[in-house]
């Protein structure tokens, strides 16, 4: 059931995602990271806020659940894009490709023949990149499905998934950086993120438009933790469910491919999206355990 009738169904989402853009306003303070934005930023959330204004004002609260669930999507990407590139900006330890290279030679995974073995299939190779791109989609559909179906708790835990993940990645990419396959193995045509990569790894003249932010993120990866936490949200989502169940198994294959990861890359994702859940569901008994002794206290000092 959709709760009652608030200023905010997400209060303490939105309070997560303010104290993440008070870090990324500190970290680019710190470091010399400079944000270009322009009006034209904010023309989609302008949108999206003034359809959740009017699903408030006609009361149709499930509209407006689903609506607010998109501003607060569209502002977390930002701000985590933000923290990605800053994360990346102050990772002053060596480049790690040789070693994650090892890893996936060590497991038996050979990415350069995988890659020039899909490329060989152009059909197969289509299905691959279009259930690569799907990701953008599947923020979408899992938005409006458990949304209109007023599954508030799901959706919020879904948001706490991504946004605790989130932030893991971003450290990730600090503490392990990594340029991935595409610019180890010098493919052509792939790869557009690397620029900024390798810009922000000289720690020099950041400064970057908002409107352009890419994934700068290798270990681990995130398209693998969105896989796994959209097929965990909507696993009792009825047909539409078992449809995305089946992009995203799709999809899991493509992500070394398409994304320029190593399988070290998709491993370490996967583990992050488990921990992450696991410290979402971990933490609310945790505080309840908390109130509750905080409340047995003072009925234990005065007795």
């Amino acid at each position: 059931m959709l709760a009652p009738k608030c200023i905010s169904n997400f209060t303490v989402e939105w309070v997560g995602l303010a104290a993440i853009a008070l870090l990324d306003a500190i970290w680019a303070q710190a470091i010399g990271f400079h944000l270009i934005v322009s009006p034209s930023d904010f023309v989609m959330a302008s949108a999206a806020l003034s359809l959740l204004i009017a699903a408030r004002r006609l009361r149709a609260e499930r509209a407006a659940f689903v609506l607010e669930y998109f501003c607060l999507s569209l502002g977390a990407t930002a701000a985590f894009g933000v923290l990605s590139y800053l994360a990346t900006a102050s990772a002053y330890g060596p480049l790690l490709d040789a070693r994650f290279l090892a890893i996936d030679r060590a497991m038996g995974f050979d990415w350069p023949a995988l890659y020039h073995w899909v490329m060989a299939k152009p059909e197969l190779a289509l299905v691959l990149q279009l259930l690569y791109a799907s990701i953008l989609v599947q923020a979408l559909i899992a938005g409006v499905t458990l949304g209109l179906r007023g599954e508030q708790r799901k959706m919020r835990e879904l948001f706490r998934v991504i946004f605790v993940a989130s932030f893991i990645t971003c450290i990730g990419a600090m503490l392990f950086p990594a340029l991935g396959p595409f610019k180890i193995f010098d493919v052509h045509g792939r790869g557009a993120f690397l620029a900024d990569m390798e810009h922000l790894l000289t720690h020099q003249n950041l400064t970057f438009k908002l409107s352009e932010l890419t994934g700068v993120v290798s270990f681990p990866s995130f398209h693998v933790v969105v896989a796994l936490a959209y097929a965990w949200a909507l696993r009792r989502a009825g047909r539409v469910g078992q449809i995305m169940l089946v992009l995203n198994m799709g999809m899991l294959p493509s992500i070394p491919i398409f994304g320029g990861h190593y399988l070290v890359d998709a491993i370490a994702g996967a583990i992050t999206m488990l921990l992450s859940l696991a410290i979402v569901k971990a933490v609310p008994v945790l505080w309840n355990r908390l109130v509750e002794a905080a409340g047995e206290a003072p009925a234990t000092a005065g007795a």
